[in-house]
């Protein structure tokens, strides 16, 4: 499979993501967790559930992407670049999560509650996360993400979003609790941006330069500097694995060589005879590509039926 993405087409880029997204979604249920406690506004309660699917079979096909440029970092708590970001979010998980109504839903935390007027905020961890190396992430994982994370000399893009923590503590492996100098409603969502990934305890950026060590659904296996970037499946992501086996983003600068690399040829059989061309009309509700886009086929093209645009 290939599709087109330029960092000036940032549409392109996210439907290539929901493609994704959907694979990722044939993951295992996480279990019915919920989110629960009193939030900084004062209401009641508030209560979010983690989306689920049914288990599937074990993962298989490929989906070829095509950036016109190379990650700049593999840092999470650093990236900032349009595709790094998309990419590394892909490869580490982050406390909370937005569904597609960017509500907050649980992630590494599968659930929580504000006590002490929403000035304390107490992080219940999901058990089950492992990182890519095998160790199991734990609370100390999580404060030592934070506080270095909130440490000036670190640098990490998104410092300001934990300006209200002022202590992390960790009754227990499972539980992190945040003191807040003030109620913040805004922390939660801000958690769920992988610039505020959870890394294991003591890693550093000179650990993370060449190589991945995440919690997502996808790690990275094979990096050729701008050139190409290769992630495979997670087989103990805690949704459970991917369905799709592996995702390689290749660096082709050169528009005109990725509207080449695009074509149908790509495909190991036949094409759809449902054929694209740029001056079908496009009827309401059609799947049929924008001027500029790139279809995307499956690798097998097997059975032919439909293809995804961007």
């Amino acid at each position: 499979m290939f599709s087109r993405i330029n960092s000036h087409h940032r549409s392109g880029w996210s439907a290539a993501l929901v493609v994704v997204g959907l694979l990722i979604g044939g993951c295992s249920s996480d279990g019915g967790t919920a989110a629960t406690g009193a939030p900084p506004s004062g209401a009641d309660s508030a209560a979010s559930s983690a989306g689920s699917a049914p288990a599937g079979g074990p993962a298989s096909g490929n989906l070829v992407v095509g950036i016109t440029s190379d990650p700049d970092t593999l840092f999470p708590w650093k990236a900032t670049q349009f595709q790094a970001v998309n990419i590394l979010g892909l490869v580490y998980g982050t406390l909370t999560e937005l569904d597609q109504n960017l509500a907050v839903v649980p992630g590494i935390a599968e659930k929580w509650e504000y006590t002490a007027g929403g000035k304390t905020l107490t992080l219940h961890l999901r058990t089950g996360v492992t990182f890519a190396d095998g160790s199991p992430l734990t609370s100390a994982d999580v404060k030592y993400s934070l506080d270095t994370i909130l440490l000036e000399k670190t640098a990490a893009v998104a410092r300001s979003t934990l300006a209200s923590v002022t202590k992390v503590d960790t009754p227990d492996p499972a539980t992190v609790s945040l003191t807040l100098s003030a109620p913040d409603a805004g922390l939660l969502a801000g958690f769920a941006t992988v610039n505020l990934a959870i890394l294991k305890n003591g890693a550093t950026e000179n650990d993370l330069t060449s190589k991945t060590n995440g919690n997502g659904p996808f790690g990275l296996t094979d990096r050729k500097p701008n050139q190409s970037l290769t992630l495979t499946t997670n087989p103990k992501f805690w949704r459970g694995p991917a369905k799709l086996a592996s995702l390689k983003f290749r660096v082709i600068p050169d528009e005109t060589s990725v509207w080449r690399h695009c074509s149908p040829a790509t495909c190991s059989s036949p094409p759809s005879t449902t054929h694209w061309s740029r001056k079908r009309p496009r009827a309401a509700g059609s799947r049929w590509p924008r001027p500029g886009s790139c279809p995307i086929t499956r690798s097998s093209c097997a059975p032919p039926r439909r293809r995804w645009t961007i």
